[in-house]
């Protein structure tokens, strides 16, 4: 196993947009993770590539990244859009071709980066704006059974469909299926392990849910290659309007990370455990986490 983050996002949206004469902000920040014991670094596109500056400066930078890598031993990984029209399991098929055609680009650009793979979810509306579903009532049905319905009978056939044209230019391993909040991960148990595909263990997003991480780390164990580790708050703060219990740094919540160290270890896990803190410097959980690895409380 080795200890991976994404970068935070506002540090990286001050130094590109707001310290323009400051050269390499990507690179520069890349190597102050490896530094601090980060193996494995995760580019979030929604960030990356909303915009044309960001989208410029990573460009830039995609050499010195790569040279980086090879001298640090890094591995990368990026995390595909959950925003801005890319969803390969809509019910448009515009959409959906749309986003396939724009997977296929970027995968292209990126190969000189050898990834070791992209996370993608399904989307659905209460995976981009985490619905609270349990109050919600349509109609006779519960707004939780028809994101069911919808997520069983619309998502997931389309996913099938997008991937099944994706993996004609990614292998399939290296797609990492990732469990979302609000959605039964569950119903793509027979498709992810038995299309050669790989999942990516949300922990946050499980602990959120009050799920098993155990069954799920057991269920999936043949293809679990990627984890995302957050920690989890027991409520979100009051008055503040987009934040959420989970993607928190490590050690401020309820997740136990000894625990999940412990667990990964028992299912031979041999991946990355991806620090997922969109909005705060990652080095004190990259740091907590160093330490948990190796056997400290």
């Amino acid at each position: 196993m080795k200890v991976g983050t994404i970068l935070d996002l506002i540090r990286m949206g001050r130094e590109i947009f707001l310290s323009p004469w400051k050269n390499h902000p990507i690179s520069n920040e890349v190597e102050r993770l490896a530094a601090l014991g980060a193996g494995h670094i995760e580019f979030t596109t929604d960030f990356l590539f909303s915009n044309l500056k960001a989208a410029r400066a990573f460009e830039s930078e995609k050499a010195r990244l790569g040279s980086i890598a090879r001298e640090r031993e890094l591995t990368y990984s990026f995390h595909l859009p959950t925003s801005g029209g890319f969803c390969t399991g809509s019910a448009w098929k515009q959409v959906r071709s749309g986003s396939v055609a724009w997977l296929r680009e970027f995968v292209q650009s990126m190969a000189p980066m050898e990834p070791t793979g992209y996370v993608m979810h399904p989307q659905a509306l209460s995976d981009l704006f985490h619905i609270d579903l349990g109050p919600m009532q349509t109609g006779l049905l519960s707004a939780r059974q028809v994101l069911f319905y919808f997520t069983r009978n619309v998502i997931i056939p389309n996913e099938r469909e997008a991937l099944a044209e994706i993996r004609t230019f990614v292998a399939p391993e290296k797609i990492f299926l990732e469990n979302s909040e609000n959605i039964d991960f569950y119903m793509l148990k027979d498709f992810a392990l038995d299309s050669g595909y790989s999942v990516c263990m949300d922990v946050g997003h499980l602990l959120v849910d009050g799920q098993d991480l155990s069954k799920f780390a057991n269920t999936f164990r043949p293809v679990l290659r990627h984890v995302h580790l957050h920690d989890v708050i027991d409520k979100a703060p009051a008055n503040t309007p987009g934040q959420h219990r989970d993607h928190r740094p490590l050690g401020t919540g309820i997740a136990d990370v000894p625990e999940i160290v412990r667990l990964l270890h028992s299912v031979e896990f041999d991946g990355a455990i991806v620090i997922e803190d969109y909005f705060q410097d990652p080095a004190d959980s990259i740091r907590y986490l160093v330490e948990r690895l190796r056997g400290r409380p």
